[in-house]
Protein backbone atom coordinates (compact mmCIF):
# COMPACT_ATOMS: atom_id res chain seq x y z
CA UNK A 1 0.00 0.00 0.00
CA UNK A 2 2.71 2.51 0.97
CA UNK A 3 4.50 1.57 -2.33
CA UNK A 4 1.46 2.37 -4.64
CA UNK A 5 0.84 5.87 -2.31
CA UNK A 6 4.85 6.62 -3.32
CA UNK A 7 3.93 6.03 -6.67
CA UNK A 8 1.38 8.53 -6.93
CA UNK A 9 2.84 10.70 -5.35
CA UNK A 10 5.93 10.78 -7.95
CA UNK A 11 3.22 10.77 -10.34
CA UNK A 12 1.42 13.82 -9.40
CA UNK A 13 5.03 15.43 -8.49
CA UNK A 14 6.27 14.51 -12.53
CA UNK A 15 3.29 15.92 -13.94
CA UNK A 16 3.39 19.17 -11.48
CA UNK A 17 6.85 19.63 -12.73
CA UNK A 18 5.68 19.52 -16.51
CA UNK A 19 3.10 21.97 -16.17
CA UNK A 20 5.37 24.06 -13.76
CA UNK A 21 8.33 24.44 -16.77
CA UNK A 22 5.49 24.86 -19.42
CA UNK A 23 4.26 27.56 -17.22
CA UNK A 24 7.57 29.01 -17.62
CA UNK A 25 7.55 29.15 -21.05
CA UNK A 26 4.58 31.02 -21.76
CA UNK A 27 2.03 27.91 -22.08
CA UNK A 28 -0.49 28.50 -18.74
CA UNK A 29 -3.52 25.99 -18.00
CA UNK A 30 -5.92 28.34 -20.04
CA UNK A 31 -4.09 27.87 -23.25
CA UNK A 32 -2.24 24.58 -23.18
CA UNK A 33 -4.68 22.70 -25.15
CA UNK A 34 -3.83 25.37 -27.94
CA UNK A 35 -0.62 23.47 -27.87
CA UNK A 36 0.21 19.63 -29.19
CA UNK A 37 2.87 17.23 -27.30
CA UNK A 38 5.10 15.79 -29.66
CA UNK A 39 7.89 13.00 -29.41
CA UNK A 40 11.28 14.83 -31.41
CA UNK A 41 11.87 18.18 -32.47
CA UNK A 42 11.96 18.02 -36.15
CA UNK A 43 8.72 19.87 -36.56
CA UNK A 44 8.86 23.67 -37.56
CA UNK A 45 6.94 26.43 -36.76
CA UNK A 46 7.36 25.62 -32.94
CA UNK A 47 6.75 28.78 -30.82
CA UNK A 48 7.92 27.58 -27.30
CA UNK A 49 9.85 24.70 -26.31
CA UNK A 50 10.51 22.88 -22.93
CA UNK A 51 12.54 19.91 -22.41
CA UNK A 52 10.47 17.39 -20.02
CA UNK A 53 12.13 14.64 -18.92
CA UNK A 54 9.98 11.35 -17.49
CA UNK A 55 10.62 8.26 -16.19
CA UNK A 56 11.57 6.96 -19.85
CA UNK A 57 13.89 10.51 -20.28
CA UNK A 58 12.05 10.98 -23.43
CA UNK A 59 12.32 15.07 -24.49
CA UNK A 60 8.82 16.30 -25.00
CA UNK A 61 8.47 19.10 -27.32
CA UNK A 62 5.40 22.00 -27.03
CA UNK A 63 4.18 22.91 -30.67
CA UNK A 64 2.15 25.52 -30.56
CA UNK A 65 -1.11 24.02 -33.27
CA UNK A 66 -1.39 25.24 -36.74
CA UNK A 67 -5.49 26.06 -37.14
CA UNK A 68 -6.72 24.04 -40.29
CA UNK A 69 -8.34 26.21 -42.79
CA UNK A 70 -11.74 25.41 -43.30
CA UNK A 71 -13.75 24.86 -47.11
CA UNK A 72 -16.93 24.38 -48.21
CA UNK A 73 -17.06 22.19 -51.53
CA UNK A 74 -19.62 23.57 -54.28
CA UNK A 75 -21.59 21.70 -56.22
CA UNK A 76 -23.82 23.44 -58.85
CA UNK A 77 -26.16 19.92 -59.69
CA UNK A 78 -23.64 18.11 -61.46
CA UNK A 79 -21.18 16.78 -59.07
CA UNK A 80 -21.54 14.06 -56.61
CA UNK A 81 -19.02 12.68 -54.22
CA UNK A 82 -19.44 8.28 -53.83
CA UNK A 83 -18.98 7.73 -49.58
CA UNK A 84 -18.67 3.96 -50.44
CA UNK A 85 -20.49 3.45 -47.57
CA UNK A 86 -23.79 1.52 -47.29
CA UNK A 87 -26.07 2.54 -44.71
CA UNK A 88 -28.38 0.30 -42.10
CA UNK A 89 -30.05 0.70 -39.20
CA UNK A 90 -27.09 1.66 -37.16
CA UNK A 91 -25.90 4.32 -39.20
CA UNK A 92 -25.59 7.64 -38.13
CA UNK A 93 -24.93 11.08 -40.39
CA UNK A 94 -24.39 14.47 -39.24
CA UNK A 95 -23.38 16.78 -41.89
CA UNK A 96 -23.47 20.94 -42.29
CA UNK A 97 -24.61 22.63 -45.39
CA UNK A 98 -26.44 25.51 -47.30
CA UNK A 99 -28.74 25.56 -50.30
CA UNK A 100 -27.47 27.62 -53.27
CA UNK A 101 -30.08 27.52 -55.55
CA UNK A 102 -33.60 27.36 -55.24
CA UNK A 103 -35.03 23.87 -55.92
CA UNK A 104 -37.11 23.36 -59.17
CA UNK A 105 -37.56 19.89 -59.26
CA UNK A 106 -40.17 18.50 -56.72
CA UNK A 107 -37.23 16.60 -54.65
CA UNK A 108 -34.25 16.85 -55.40
CA UNK A 109 -31.27 15.52 -52.51
CA UNK A 110 -28.37 16.94 -50.60
CA UNK A 111 -27.63 13.57 -50.14
CA UNK A 112 -28.64 9.69 -50.56
CA UNK A 113 -28.65 6.08 -50.62
CA UNK A 114 -31.49 3.22 -50.96
CA UNK A 115 -32.69 0.60 -52.97
CA UNK A 116 -35.11 2.29 -54.04
CA UNK A 117 -38.25 4.80 -53.18
CA UNK A 118 -38.49 4.36 -48.93
CA UNK A 119 -36.82 1.17 -49.46
CA UNK A 120 -33.50 0.78 -47.52
CA UNK A 121 -33.34 4.53 -47.79
CA UNK A 122 -31.12 6.92 -45.66
CA UNK A 123 -31.51 10.28 -47.45
CA UNK A 124 -32.34 14.06 -47.28
CA UNK A 125 -34.16 15.94 -49.78
CA UNK A 126 -35.79 19.26 -50.59
CA UNK A 127 -38.63 20.96 -51.86
CA UNK A 128 -39.17 24.45 -52.11
CA UNK A 129 -40.91 24.76 -49.12
CA UNK A 130 -41.06 21.17 -47.55
CA UNK A 131 -37.56 18.91 -46.48
CA UNK A 132 -38.09 15.46 -46.47
CA UNK A 133 -36.14 13.29 -44.04
CA UNK A 134 -36.35 9.45 -45.79
CA UNK A 135 -35.20 6.87 -43.15
CA UNK A 136 -35.23 2.99 -43.71
CA UNK A 137 -38.81 2.84 -45.21
CA UNK A 138 -40.54 6.11 -44.10
CA UNK A 139 -40.14 9.62 -44.78
CA UNK A 140 -40.36 12.59 -42.17
CA UNK A 141 -42.31 15.93 -43.71
CA UNK A 142 -41.19 18.74 -42.41
CA UNK A 143 -42.88 22.11 -44.00
CA UNK A 144 -40.18 25.16 -44.02
CA UNK A 145 -39.01 27.65 -46.53
CA UNK A 146 -35.17 27.46 -46.79
CA UNK A 147 -32.89 30.12 -47.06
CA UNK A 148 -30.45 30.25 -49.02
CA UNK A 149 -26.71 30.31 -48.53
CA UNK A 150 -27.71 29.61 -44.76
CA UNK A 151 -26.07 26.88 -43.25
CA UNK A 152 -27.95 23.79 -41.70
CA UNK A 153 -26.91 21.03 -39.67
CA UNK A 154 -28.76 17.81 -39.68
CA UNK A 155 -28.18 14.88 -37.48
CA UNK A 156 -30.03 11.60 -38.62
CA UNK A 157 -29.95 8.47 -36.79
CA UNK A 158 -32.67 5.00 -36.13
CA UNK A 159 -35.22 6.91 -33.74
CA UNK A 160 -33.93 10.48 -33.72
CA UNK A 161 -33.71 12.93 -36.94
CA UNK A 162 -32.74 16.39 -36.16
CA UNK A 163 -32.00 19.74 -38.00
CA UNK A 164 -29.91 22.57 -36.01
CA UNK A 165 -30.85 20.63 -32.43
CA UNK A 166 -34.62 20.46 -33.65
CA UNK A 167 -36.26 17.17 -33.36
CA UNK A 168 -37.90 16.63 -36.97
CA UNK A 169 -38.47 12.77 -36.54
CA UNK A 170 -38.46 10.06 -34.58
CA UNK A 171 -38.86 7.18 -36.90
CA UNK A 172 -37.88 3.60 -35.65
CA UNK A 173 -36.26 1.01 -37.88
CA UNK A 174 -35.69 -1.99 -36.60
CA UNK A 175 -33.45 -3.46 -39.68
CA UNK A 176 -32.50 -2.47 -43.31
CA UNK A 177 -29.49 -2.57 -44.73
CA UNK A 178 -28.74 -0.74 -48.55
CA UNK A 179 -26.86 -2.18 -51.10
CA UNK A 180 -26.08 1.00 -53.31
CA UNK A 181 -23.34 3.42 -51.77
CA UNK A 182 -24.61 7.01 -49.82
CA UNK A 183 -24.18 9.56 -51.80
CA UNK A 184 -23.42 13.42 -51.27
CA UNK A 185 -24.47 15.82 -52.92
CA UNK A 186 -26.88 13.03 -55.01
CA UNK A 187 -28.93 10.51 -54.55
CA UNK A 188 -28.28 6.91 -55.00
CA UNK A 189 -32.09 5.57 -56.04
CA UNK A 190 -31.64 2.00 -56.16
CA UNK A 191 -28.11 2.63 -58.59
CA UNK A 192 -30.11 5.15 -60.09
CA UNK A 193 -27.79 8.65 -59.49
CA UNK A 194 -30.07 11.62 -59.93
CA UNK A 195 -31.80 14.47 -58.68
CA UNK A 196 -28.55 16.36 -57.53
CA UNK A 197 -28.77 19.65 -55.44
CA UNK A 198 -26.67 22.92 -56.29
CA UNK A 199 -25.42 22.97 -53.11
CA UNK A 200 -22.18 23.33 -50.51
CA UNK A 201 -20.98 20.98 -48.03
CA UNK A 202 -18.83 21.92 -44.71
CA UNK A 203 -18.69 18.61 -43.13
CA UNK A 204 -20.31 15.32 -43.39
CA UNK A 205 -19.54 12.07 -40.80
CA UNK A 206 -20.88 8.70 -40.94
CA UNK A 207 -21.09 6.43 -38.02
CA UNK A 208 -21.73 3.12 -37.76
CA UNK A 209 -22.88 1.50 -34.16
CA UNK A 210 -21.22 4.59 -33.07
CA UNK A 211 -17.76 4.13 -34.43
CA UNK A 212 -16.71 6.91 -37.32
CA UNK A 213 -15.99 5.30 -40.63
CA UNK A 214 -16.05 8.24 -42.69
CA UNK A 215 -14.90 11.69 -41.79
CA UNK A 216 -15.17 14.08 -44.96
CA UNK A 217 -13.85 17.59 -44.90
CA UNK A 218 -13.63 19.77 -48.15
CA UNK A 219 -10.34 20.13 -49.56
CA UNK A 220 -8.85 22.35 -52.38
CA UNK A 221 -6.94 21.65 -54.93
CA UNK A 222 -3.12 20.95 -54.62
CA UNK A 223 -3.80 21.14 -50.30
CA UNK A 224 -1.11 19.44 -47.98
CA UNK A 225 -3.30 19.91 -44.72
CA UNK A 226 -4.25 16.41 -44.69
CA UNK A 227 -1.54 14.30 -46.57
CA UNK A 228 1.75 15.32 -48.30
CA UNK A 229 -0.16 14.06 -51.66
CA UNK A 230 -1.45 17.33 -52.58
CA UNK A 231 -5.51 16.90 -53.34
CA UNK A 232 -6.00 16.20 -57.02
CA UNK A 233 -8.93 18.62 -57.26
CA UNK A 234 -11.44 20.46 -54.93
CA UNK A 235 -12.85 17.17 -53.43
CA UNK A 236 -13.24 15.62 -49.81
CA UNK A 237 -10.80 14.30 -47.72
CA UNK A 238 -12.06 11.72 -45.30
CA UNK A 239 -9.61 11.39 -41.87
CA UNK A 240 -10.63 7.69 -41.62
CA UNK A 241 -9.48 6.08 -44.53
CA UNK A 242 -6.96 8.86 -45.06
CA UNK A 243 -7.89 9.15 -49.04
CA UNK A 244 -9.06 11.82 -51.24
CA UNK A 245 -12.51 11.32 -52.84
CA UNK A 246 -13.20 13.03 -55.86
CA UNK A 247 -15.97 14.51 -58.13
CA UNK A 248 -17.90 11.35 -59.40
CA UNK A 249 -19.71 13.61 -62.14
CA UNK A 250 -19.44 15.83 -64.96
CA UNK A 251 -17.93 19.08 -64.72
CA UNK A 252 -15.88 20.06 -61.35
CA UNK A 253 -16.71 21.60 -57.37
CA UNK A 254 -15.89 24.82 -56.46
CA UNK A 255 -14.61 25.55 -53.49
CA UNK A 256 -15.27 28.50 -50.96
CA UNK A 257 -13.60 29.73 -47.37
CA UNK A 258 -15.74 28.80 -44.33
CA UNK A 259 -16.30 31.35 -41.68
Amino acid sequence: MKKWILMLFALATHLHGQLALAAENGISLKNLNDFVVVKDDAHHSVDKVVEVYGGNKQRMVFEKKTPVKRYGLVGDGNQYINTLYRCNQNTKVECEFSINVTPTNDNVYTFGGGNGWLSAMFAFATYPTQQNYMYGNGVDYVNSIIILGQRISVSMENGLITRDSSVVGTRVVNNFQSWHNLLIFANNDGGDISRSLSCTFYEFRVFENGILVRDFIPVPAGSTTFSTTPAPSNCMWDTVTEQYFENQGTGSFGIVEAE
